[in-house]
């Protein structure tokens, strides 16, 4: 019997220790990375003093007297506030997704490198304005900074994978515009596809799945009806945005996933 309480007792000792060491441990990680919302801070690369506040929903203000020490710490911030995010989306445009990932993503990775993103950005940025790639690399010396200042006190997610995050460079930025406008230009993509399989697999039967409706006058919901005249209106200001178009300026599509 006191041999089995002696068990018991070291049983309960071990438990209550393991807890305690992975509360403190999961406290840790959750902690680490974590951005800071008050004090000071001493920035090489800044050339003047620059206030960021914070309102009561956290999100920063960035007051500065200078475009440089501006944009240097938007960089800052935002690699406070999403480095991991930020690596993750750069490791898609560059193919590196499986380093960290594991084999599940080499697939995705040739894909991706098959674009060619990288190649392409170089020769944006190579006839870009001086003034566009000042500001690109006061942001991303802003985002290094964070980096080299963190050190080991990287958002979670780098712990847990165990890797530090190479640092930023202008292609990066580059090659996330790029992939957020082949993302958004190949969302029809996948509707095409499937057009085609149907198509394929039933003729011209595949019509009857997927009516034509500009072709009739079948109307889905009668109430709902405009006027000739506002639709026209209508019309003639999605045309007028059509001339966005050449300046590479996306109109009617859009995301609020960074918000």
């Amino acid at each position: 019997m006191k041999i089995l309480r002696n068990i018991l007792i070291s049983l309960v000792s071990f438990l209550i220790i393991a807890g305690i060491t992975g509360l403190i441990i999961l406290t840790s990680i959750k902690k680490s990375g974590l951005p800071q919302y008050e004090g000071e801070l001493s920035l090489p690369g800044l050339t003047d003093e620059v206030t960021v506040y914070r309102d009561t929903r956290g999100m920063p203000h960035i007051y500065a007297e200078n475009e440089h020490d501006l944009y240097f710490v938007t960089g800052y911030i935002m690699a406070q506030e999403r480095l991991w995010q930020m690596d993750l989306i750069r490791r898609v445009t560059t193919g590196k997704l499986s380093e960290i990932l594991g084999n599940d993503y080499v697939q995705t990775d040739l894909f991706m490198r098959s674009l060619q993103m990288t190649s392409k950005s170089k020769m944006v940025l190579s006839n870009e304005e001086t003034a566009i790639i000042e500001a690109m690399q006061s942001y991303t010396d802003g985002v290094n900074a964070y980096i080299t200042e963190a050190g080991g006190k990287l958002q979670p997610e780098f712990k847990i994978l165990s890797y530090r995050p190479e640092p930023w460079i202008l292609e990066d930025i580059a090659n996330i515009i790029g992939y957020m406008g082949w993302d958004l230009a190949s969302d029809n993509l996948a509707s095409d596809i499937f057009y085609y399989q149907l198509l394929r697999k039933y003729g011209e039967n595949a019509s009857f799945l997927i009516p034509d409706w500009k072709s009739t006058n079948s109307v889905v919901f009668p109430d709902f009806l405009i006027s000739n005249e506002l639709l026209k209106d209508a019309s003639a200001f999605i045309s007028s945005m059509d001339n966005l178009k050449p300046l590479g300026i996306a109109s009617f599509a859009g995301s609020n996933n960074w918000a």
